[in-house]
């Protein structure tokens, strides 16, 4: 079951652009959840939508991680028990021509919540 699914409607205030280019992401970094601790979402392989519900991340929030080739931000679109839905916002710092609602899973980066 999936709670909160974001309507059509919602996706255009959230690709924030100015002459075709996401804005800057501001990144909150949440004490204490950084790799170096152990905490951080890398290879924790729990289910996404647990983690998400366990960090107050919600529908809407958008997370922004680096893989090491570059940086993504999506926006949770749902939440289940064990799945989470997003569509991805920008790549690199470009709009995402991805607008599609994918499931995703929080372990093969950090991600932390930007705005």
């Amino acid at each position: 079951m999936l709670f909160g699914m974001a309507d059509a409607a919602s996706t255009s205030p959230s690709r924030q652009k100015i002459a075709g280019r996401c804005l800057p992401t501001i990144v909150h970094v949440v004490p204490g959840w950084d790799r170096e601790d152990g905490m951080g979402t890398r290879n924790d392989r729990r289910h996404a939508a647990e983690i998400c519900h366990e960090r107050g991340w919600g529908v809407g929030t958008r997370l922004t991680g680096s893989d090491g080739f570059g940086t993504i931000t999506i926006e949770i679109t749902a939440l289940g028990n064990e799945v989470m839905l997003a569509r991805t916002v920008c790549q690199n710092g470009e709009p995402s021509a991805y607008g599609s609602d994918q499931p995703w899973r929080l372990s093969d980066r950090d991600w932390q919540t930007a705005s």
